[in-house]
């Protein structure tokens, strides 16, 4: 990653540098990485990773869905909503959108006169994907349709990000290297706007970024950094990190260099609630204000998936390690060899001559149906939708009862968060209406 990054900066710098067009593209999204010091080319792992670096989508194990929403200054609003989905344990996909709106502008001539209100948007929408090419290494690319309006005048265009992420995987677990990851990134790789008879570049940018996994007091800790250079040929560090001081709250904090306004800190905090993360980001801006992002995020589809499986003649038995015990398969053989042993009478049982049994390392002895099954095989698996059993049988009602007050917790802050952008939109509607009468 650092060789990639050494060799593509220089012929990156060779660029001049000029105005950028479509900068809400650079503002990140996710409060997480936000919240962090804006880093995510290494340490995001999430739906949000289809903005920091799609090669982090290969990190999925199920369905995720989020929602982000961004109070800026000066009457400014970011939305940001994405979904994702692992295909295989190589592949995954996302599609996101991304809108920035501003309130009614009052235009005027060359001559100072006014000529009224107009309003300003910009929409991105993306199309992610993911594949990994070795154990370690997983690539990710997105296709982004941009489209920005300034009154009367528009365009659109197409623009592409290309991100690589690393980690070792293969290494024991336990060691440094296990912890480690790191990822590479070019954002907004594409021609840009046109605007009358001028053309306007994308903010194209690379980034480099490393991360640190472990568990600090039983609790999982994250500390990261991010190094990126933009075409005005501007040097940015970001670092950050994130503890988690219960199983359902988290803490982070970060700093970013290089801000026009402010200091550059980051802080922030998140909920987990079940399948339910609720994430706040604040940044700070100096004297013309702060940035409050909220987010949520939902992921779908049954937990504890295996990822290993043991195979033995035609049927399949799930690692103890990887998979909960409410969800291991029958191994219907074995079940099979039981009932016929338990069934044998003693005279038949001592006429049998004993076989070796044989033993293995990590799980003790197999038992095996016969004695010409063949040998233990290790495969990797895609993952299955297994359905977790309970312990014990459970009343339908009264399960039901339990649960339904929680979900309507859940989608509260979902159902707000939606309420207010129809509002405002109505509000703006009606405020812009007047303004013209």
């Amino acid at each position: 990653m650092l060789s990639l990054f050494l060799i593509i900066a220089p012929i990156f710098l060779t660029h001049a540098a000029g105005a950028s067009s479509a900068q809400f593209l650079s503002l990140g999204a996710g409060p997480r990485g936000v919240a962090m010091g804006e880093i995510g080319s290494a340490t995001s792992e999430d739906s949000y990773a289809a903005y920091w670096n799609p090669a982090g989508l290969l990190s999925l194990t199920q369905p995720e869905m989020a929602l982000m929403h961004h109070e800026l200054f000066e009457d400014i609003e970011q939305q940001f909503a994405v979904y994702a989905e692992p295909l295989s344990l190589r592949s995954a996909w996302a599609l996101s959108i991304t809108r920035l709106g501003v309130s009614s502008i009052e235009s005027y001539d060359k001559n100072g006169a006014a000529l009224g209100s107009i309003n300003t948007s910009d929409l991105s929408i993306g199309l992610s994907a993911a594949q990994t090419l070795s154990p370690s290494i997983g690539l990710g690319a997105t296709v982004k349709w941009i489209k920005e309006n300034l009154g009367s005048a528009s365009d659109s265009a197409v623009a592409a990000d290309i991100g690589l992420h690393w980690q070792a995987n293969n290494a024991p677990r336990g060691s440094l290297w296990r912890k480690i990851k790191a990822g590479f990134m070019i954002n907004n790789l594409g021609s840009g706007l046109k605007f009358d008879t001028e053309r306007f570049d994308w903010p194209t940018s690379i980034r480099l970024g490393m991360g640190y996994q472990d568990v600090v007091r039983r609790r999982p800790t994250i500390l990261g950094f991010d190094v990126s250079i933009d075409r005005a040929r501007q040097t940015t560090l970001s670092i950050g990190g994130e503890h988690w001081v219960t199983r359902s709250m988290a803490l982070r904090g970060g700093y970013k260099t290089s801000q026009d306004f402010g200091s550059g800190l980051r802080l922030g905090f998140g909920f987990k609630l079940a399948r339910v993360m609720l994430d706040y980001a604040w940044s700070g801006f100096g004297d013309i204000g702060a940035s409050h992002r909220l987010g949520i995020l939902i992921r779908f589809g049954p937990r504890g998936q295996p990822r290993y499986q043991v195979i033995r003649g035609p049927q399949t038995e799930t690692l103890p390690s990887m998979a909960s015990a409410h969800s291991q398969p029958a191994n219907d053989q074995n079940r099979a060899a039981h009932d016929h042993e338990k069934n044998t009478p003693p005279k038949a049982k001592a006429q049998t001559p004993a076989l070796p049994q044989p033993m293995d390392r990590e799980t003790g002895p197999i038992r095996l149906s016969s004695s010409n099954a063949p040998p233990k095989i290790f495969r990797r698996t895609e993952p299955q939708r297994t359905q977790n059993i309970p312990a014990a049988p459970i009343n339908a009602t009264e399960q039901k009862k339990s649960t339904a007050p929680l979900k309507r917790f859940l989608w509260l802050p979902l159902f707000l968060i939606a309420g207010r952008w129809i509002i405002l939109a109505f509000w703006r509607s009606r405020t812009g209406k007047r303004h013209r009468e």
